[in-house]
């Protein structure tokens, strides 16, 4: 068949077509899908976000509660420092998902106050430590103990650990 022949052209202008016309539709087609998977994508990062994001509230709600129940009984019971250390210790020990806590009184209601009283208990390599913060870290000077201190209230505070 010599290539100017009618039916050359038609065969020629046919298989052309017919190789843009499935080129276009591969195109659309792969475009809708990717953007139906990014939405999909999108739709499960969100999902697991929020419901990272609720865990994460019912955990520091747990321990907001835990905390709070801590400084009630503290608040209205008479303990001795070592029934405060045993309480403490006791707190840090039943949440899993609770680093540490300290518990610091202002020196005119410890003891001794001129040392004061401030314990701490916290996880390293998962095992509980203590440590008396009275001995070699000024709590009263610590940025944490002077905003509870002059809020008059509970602090829930991060910072603290990074300051031992």
């Amino acid at each position: 068949m010599p290539v100017n022949s009618l039916t050359t052209r038609l065969v020629l202008l046919l298989t052309l077509t017919k190789a843009l016309t499935l080129t276009a539709i591969t195109v659309v087609d792969y475009l809708s899908s990717r953007d139906r998977i990014l939405q999909d994508q999108e739709g499960r990062v969100e999902s697991t976000v929020d419901g990272a994001v609720r865990d994460l509230e019912v955990r520091l709600s747990v321990l907001e509660e835990t905390a709070d129940l801590l400084a009630e009984v503290v608040q209205t019971g008479n303990y001795s420092e070592a029934e405060l250390t045993a309480l403490l210790h006791e707190a840090v020990d039943d949440r899993d998902d609770l680093f540490g806590a300290a518990l610091a009184l202002h020196p005119p209601f410890a003891s001794d106050p001129v040392r004061g009283f401030a314990h701490y208990y916290f996880y390293r390599e998962g095992e509980i430590e203590s440590r008396d913060l009275t001995q070699g870290y000024d709590y009263l000077l610590s940025s944490w103990f002077r905003e509870a201190l002059s809020r008059g209230c509970l602090l829930y505070t991060s910072d603290a650990a990074d300051d031992l």
